[in-house]
């Protein structure tokens, strides 16, 4: 038994020797601007946040900017967007973007102009979306509520794909970590019926008294890319990690962030409830349903 205790005082020591605290100087920086910025298909008050950046180590809110000129046009409209409240500018409540058309934003802030350009690219319709919890059972859904959709995806490859969820009309999914999204490559002009789209953690969502909806959008291939390196920046900790880098923009003159124009696509979730035997409650998931998705229900559910 002494052995054990002298091999174990040994690890002990020799582990604690090797620790040691590592200063970094990352040195100071100037601050770069950073743009959060949409126009969609949706007539509504569009919006662009505006911010500078600060260093590594600093646990203050960034520095939001104030003043700045903002213009959103297309080759039809130029929309000037008014600061609503400090770092925050909206368009007026009757704009909407246009399938097809190349977006523009122009920023002017502090001497400096900063430009995007999107194009804006047509989204399928989803045709139904369900809501079931996930098999408990399951290694990967044990605690969470799965979301299947149905729709027509149009043949062409090139096609990238964003999905929000909604409850009671607020954005739940408003994390980068609660993002879902991909592209046509494996499913290029299929027409499926119940493909899983999202993963809900059950904590985040009421379905039984709220409603739920499904929203999917269009994106660019230059909006996925970022959005799968501020993921890959996010779930860091590996000792194979590479040194972080800054996710890749659309925009101009060392600006960060992204500038997107998309179509927007939406639909209110059926809700799978089942019996005490464990089979799919029909009759109960058609009453949470339009009407046109009772085909859908019988062939995903149907006994």
């Amino acid at each position: 038994m002494k052995k054990y205790y002298y091999i174990l005082g040994f690890i002990i020591i020799l582990a604690s020797s090797c620790t040691e605290i590592i200063e970094f100087d990352v040195g100071e920086s100037d601050p770069i601007l950073a743009v959060d910025a949409e126009i969609t298909t949706e007539r509504k008050a569009h919006r662009v946040k505006l911010n500078y950046s600060t260093s590594v180590f600093d646990d203050e809110n960034p520095p939001l900017v104030t003043g700045a000129s903002v213009i959103i046009e297309d080759d039809v409209h130029l929309h000037i967007l008014t600061e609503v409240e400090p770092g925050i500018y909206e368009t007026l409540d009757t704009v909407r973007g246009y399938e097809g058309r190349d977006y523009n934003l122009t920023i002017l802030a502090d001497d400096n102009t900063y430009t995007a350009t999107e194009t804006l690219k047509p989204v399928g319709e989803i045709e139904c979306a369900f809501l079931l919890k996930g098999d408990t059972s399951s290694l990967f859904f044990g605690d969470e509520y799965i979301v299947l959709m149905s729709a027509q995806e149009p043949e062409g490859l090139g096609d990238y794909y964003l999905w929000n969820y909604y409850e009671d009309g607020v954005l739940i999914s408003d994390t980068i970590g609660e993002k879902f999204y991909g592209d046509d490559e494996f499913v290029d002009g299929t027409n499926f019926n119940g493909v899983l789209v999202v993963l809900i953690d059950t904590e985040k969502v009421d379905p039984v008294n709220k409603t739920m909806m499904l929203e999917m959008k269009s994106i660019s291939e230059g909006y996925y890319d970022y959005l799968l390196a501020l993921q890959l920046e996010k779930f860091r900790g590996s000792p194979f990690d590479g040194p972080p880098a800054n996710p890749p923009t659309n925009l101009s003159n060392g600006a960060v962030g992204f500038f997107r124009a998309t179509d927007v696509s939406q639909k209110n979730m059926c809700v799978v409830f089942f019996n005490e035997n464990g089979e799919p409650n029909i009759d109960l998931i058609i009453q949470t349903c339009d009407f046109g998705c009772a085909d859908a229900i019988e062939d995903l559910f149907g006994q």
